[in-house]
């Protein structure tokens, strides 16, 4: 303890630990980030002692582009951010963990092993968290932070092969604003994975390591994919991750980094607000999302009414696939799409196709909804078309980058978030119809895919506005980041001009229109909004 509070006093001793590697070189972070870490360990010291330690961090995660695909093998273009989560990680009595948190939001906790649910010697992880007792345990501790730790040691246990992880002592620390959209929660999984395989002397790969911690998160009752993870443990410095993640097969090497600019900075704008959906608003938003959790076996089952070879079939497994290069052209895509009906009510789309995880998913989107609520239609085409075409902006973006034409990576970014946009500029509903009309005209005029905005709606007027503030300032274009409905916007900006933006963009969200947009309380109680201006930032978790 004492040998780490020694070092981080000084900006030789941040030299010796790596911080030109995480944070940039001389970077005005060093000395924010040194106090942070510093104000941890000493609460490590008051509450446990001056004993031996780890110091694990774990940055957050933004995505520029490829928007809700993560889960169906699309395209990703993935970044970390200076805003990390540390821990302070020591040694506990077996079978037994003590956290604490340096945010008084949070209790301190006192877990046993043999308080949480076990798993059998053979049992898969997804078996386990099927069982009754775990799903019960789940349920019962439901939007506790105490689920990120339980989940973290469970997995933990697992990966090192052992029937019980080691107890620790730790202390949680964190700038990651909570709700924002920035993989707080990943972040923290995968700190606490990381301390518990540091006690162990024991390194897991990055596949274990993304994997392992996208199941503790599944403990918290989520059901992530693992773009957030692979963002954090592939993250390097000047660079973003680029590819698309298939869940069913596995793979981050085959994410690739892309330089990410010098002459460009990314600004995050935290807009205060948080997800919290009910009633018909949730049923407006669950909807599209239990089309979208269908979209592969539709589309597949399409091509084969439409003649396609079973082996064309085959291949479109996943978004990534699903191209004009591999079905003739994006006007073939599009006539793809004009098989596949606008909405269907629930009876029609089961005898029209065949989905064998159709209750599960109509389960876990509509179970809490009341039935007389709950939709008698869903969406399917706009849903479809959005999914298609932001795999194909993500990786279009991605060489819009290193070739130069960033004007074009801000038109990616900004026509994205057409497809999840509720109002327009002028606070009048936003909503795209994309009709046999519309798509005639599409394949008529050649559009190409990238250039069509889909139709999923996961913003919110909120995040609407402030991408149209960030654009009315200059950025080259904007978009939410992470699930939507609430969170972060990001906005791609030339350097020259990031100060200005970000500036002119705090002037607005301390304005009442903001407030009044975003559901805010009076500016005077929130003042001026929280913009982060920076390149591409750390390591993962390290």
């Amino acid at each position: 303890m004492s040998e780490w509070l020694n070092v981080l006093s000084t900006p030789d001793g941040w030299e010796r630990l790596g911080f030109a590697r995480h944070y940039g070189a001389k970077s005005p972070l060093w000395e924010e980030r040194a106090s942070r870490i510093r104000g941890a360990l000493l609460v490590y010291r008051e509450r446990f002692g001056d004993l031996s330690v780890h110091v694990v961090r774990s940055p957050g995660r933004i995505n520029l582009r490829g928007m809700h695909v993560d889960t169906h093998g699309g395209y990703l273009n993935l970044m970390t951010h200076q805003r990390e989560v540390v821990l302070v990680v020591g040694k506990g009595a077996p079978g037994r963990c003590e956290v604490a948190n340096t945010n008084e939001d949070f209790a301190p906790l006192s877990l046993a092993w043999a308080d949480l649910p076990q798993r059998l010697n053979d049992e898969s992880w997804g078996a386990f968290l099927e069982r009754p007792d775990v799903q019960q345990h789940v349920a019962d501790h439901a939007g506790c932070w105490r689920s990120y730790i339980t989940g973290s040691w469970l997995r933990a246990s697992m990966a090192l092969g052992l029937p019980s992880a080691l107890g620790l002592h730790i202390v949680v620390d964190s700038n990651l604003p909570r709700g924002a959209a920035l993989s707080s929660s990943a972040a923290l999984c995968l700190a606490l994975l990381e301390g518990w395989c540091a006690w162990h002397e024991t390194v897991l790969s990055d596949d274990e390591k993304i994997l392992a911690a996208q199941d503790a998160e599944w403990f918290t009752g989520s059901r992530c994919g693992t773009c957030d993870q692979a963002a954090i443990v592939l993250g390097s410095p000047g660079h973003i991750s680029h590819g698309a993640l298939f869940p069913k097969v596995f793979r981050s090497a085959e994410m690739t980094p892309v330089a990410f600019p010098d002459a460009l900075r990314v600004l995050v704008i935290n807009s205060y607000t948080r997800r919290s959906i009910s009633g018909a608003e949730k049923v407006a938003y669950t909807r599209n999302r239990f089309a979208y959790s269908m979209a592969i076996a539709i589309v597949q089952q399409t091509l084969a009414q439409l003649g396609y070879k079973e082996s064309e079939i085959r291949y479109c497994d996943r978004l990534s696939h699903i191209t004009g290069e591999h079905l003739g052209g994006d006007g073939q895509v599009l006539r793809v799409l004009k098989e596949i009906p606008v909405s269907l009510d629930l009876a029609t789309l089961r005898e029209r196709y065949t989905l064998p995880e159709f209750d599960a998913e109509y389960t876990r989107y509509f179970a809490d909804v009341a039935e007389a609520e709950r939709p008698k239609e869903i969406m399917l085409r706009g849903p479809l078309l959005f999914g298609i075409a932001e795999s194909a902006r993500a990786r279009h973006f991605a060489r819009a980058l290193h070739t130069g034409a960033y004007e074009l990576a801000g038109e990616m970014m900004s026509c994205g978030h057409d497809g999840d946009r509720r109002i327009d500029s002028t606070g009048a509903p936003f909503v795209l119809h994309p009709d046999d009309k519309y798509l005639a005209h599409h394949i008529e005029e050649a559009t190409p895919l990238h250039a069509l905005p889909g139709a999923y709606g996961a913003s919110s007027p909120a995040l609407d506005v402030l991408v149209d503030c960030a654009r009315a300032h200059g950025a080259l274009g904007a978009s939410l980041t992470g699930a939507g409905i609430a969170g972060t916007v990001l906005a791609l900006c030339h350097g020259q001009k990031a100060p200005s933006i970000a500036e002119g963009v705090r002037a607005y969200m301390a304005g009442a229109e903001y407030h009044e947009v975003a559901n805010l309380p009076s500016p005077r109680r929130c003042g001026r909004g929280e913009v982060d201006v920076g390149r591409v930032m750390g390591l993962g978790a390290s």
